[in-house]
């Protein structure tokens, strides 16, 4: 009777390994030449090395297709749904650094005014002007009354909320969350710690569920994305485009951003730029 329960069994447990080892064959093949792990500073920061890959070149004029996609998307900035100061305090801080930014390409609003449920990622193509907006989750304790608004901030570690400010995107990994991209906060006392704090971009399952929304289900601090848009995204926005999480915080705070150049000549903001 053993015998041949024994041999019954072992064509299942054959079948089992089979289908465990061909599952974890096309994990692998999913994130194919995608790397694994990067240190903290090294994922955060962009691969200079391949900023022609978006057309750029470092010490040039901004081309004019750049500056009438820019004049076109501040003047219907309220067609798009965008926020006007939003928009605008982009615009600044893209022009006034346009040699240290890497990729040219896109401009990415967050907008934490609108609510956790509207789609309020914003990813600006200034080659072709085309707008993509989407949803993204934020910190916990960015909504600490659990409503679906976001109106707490913080650069420190622990706090489990989301900062404001602007960013330069770094480099796609696979980390705990999945397909991933560092960030770089470039704005002092706002968003400088991003890089110590894990504050990345990932997907998740969060940003659409009403029910884990109301619960406090959101991330500890990350921009969150559906895992439906995170690959799409990273692709497009990745390895030193600007992103701006913006807040009416920031109004007030930032009513001009030139100096805000100043950011890149700080040696714990570095982007590597020589």
């Amino acid at each position: 009777m053993d015998k041949i329960f024994k041999l019954k069994i072992f064509p299942v447990l054959f079948l089992i390994v089979i289908v465990v080892l061909n599952n974890n064959a096309l994990a692998k093949k999913k994130f194919k030449n995608k790397p694994t792990s990067f240190s903290k500073p090294y994922r955060c920061l962009a691969d200079l090395n391949n900023c022609s890959k978006y057309g750029a070149t470092k010490n040039g004029s901004i081309p004019d297709y750049v500056m009438k996609s820019l004049e076109v998307i501040l003047e219907n900035s309220t067609k798009y749904s965008i926020n006007p100061r939003a928009i605008n305090q982009a615009v600044q801080f893209y022009t006034s650094n346009y040699d240290n930014i890497c990729n040219k390409k896109f401009i990415t609003i967050v907008d934490y005014n609108k609510p956790q449920l509207k789609d309020r990622l914003t990813i600006i193509n200034l080659e072709d002007q085309t707008i993509e907006s989407i949803k993204v989750a934020n910190g916990t304790n960015t909504d600490p009354d659990h409503d679906g608004k976001a109106n707490r901030f913080s650069n420190n570690d622990g706090d489990s909320t989301s900062s404001i400010g602007f960013y330069l995107t770094g480099k796609e990994y696979i980390g705990t969350k999945g397909q991933s991209m560092g960030l770089q906060g470039l704005s002092d006392n706002y968003n400088s710690n991003a890089c110590s704090r894990d504050i990345v971009l990932h997907g998740d399952n969060y940003p659409n569920s009403k029910y884990k929304v109301a619960q406090g289900g959101r991330s500890n601090g990350c921009l969150a994305l559906t895992q439906s848009d995170v690959d799409s995204t990273i692709q497009k926005i990745q390895n030193g485009s600007l992103l701006y999480s913006y807040h009416e915080t920031l109004a007030s705070a930032y009513p001009v951003f030139k100096n805000e150049s100043l950011a890149f000549d700080q040696p714990n903001l570095r982007i590597g730029l020589k």
